[in-house]
C-alpha cells in the first residue's frame, strides 16, 4: 500500500513537472510569438512611415509644380497684356504716321496753291 501510495505521488509528481514544463514551453511559444507580433508592427509602421514619406515628398513636388504653372500664368498674362499695349501703340503710331503723311500732303497741296495763284497773279 505504501509501494502504490509512493507511485502514485511519483506519478503525480511527473504530470506535475510535466504540465509545469508544458506551462513554461507555452509561456516560451507565446514571447515568441510576441515577440513575431511585434516585429510585424515595427514593419508596418515603418512602411506606413515610407509611405507618409514618400506621399509628403508628392504633394511637395505638387506644390512645386502648382506655384510653377502659376508663375508661368502670370507671366503668360503679363506678356499677353504688353503684346495688347504693343499692338495699342503701333496702331497709334500708325494713325499718328497717317494724320502726319494727311498734313504733309495738305501742306503741299496749299503750297502748290499758293504758287499757282503766284504765277496767277
Amino acid at each position: 500500500a505504501t509501494r502504490d501510495l509512493m507511485l502514485q505521488v511519483d506519478t503525480a509528481a511527473a504530470k506535475h513537472s510535466k504540465a509545469g514544463e508544458d506551462h513554461q514551453k507555452s509561456i516560451t511559444e507565446f514571447g515568441k510569438a510576441s515577440d513575431a507580433l511585434e516585429e510585424m508592427a515595427k514593419k508596418v509602421t515603418l512602411k506606413e512611415q515610407k509611405l507618409r514619406d514618400i506621399f509628403g515628398d508628392y504633394k511637395r513636388e505638387l506644390g512645386d509644380l502648382k506655384s510653377q504653372w502659376d508663375k508661368m500664368s502670370q507671366e503668360r498674362d503679363q506678356a499677353e497684356a504688353e503684346m495688347k499695349d504693343l499692338k495699342t501703340q503701333a496702331m497709334s503710331a500708325g494713325k499718328f504716321k497717317t494724320s502726319v503723311q494727311e498734313e504733309q500732303a495738305k501742306v503741299e497741296r496749299d503750297m502748290q496753291l499758293a504758287q499757282q495763284e503766284l504765277q496767277g497773279m
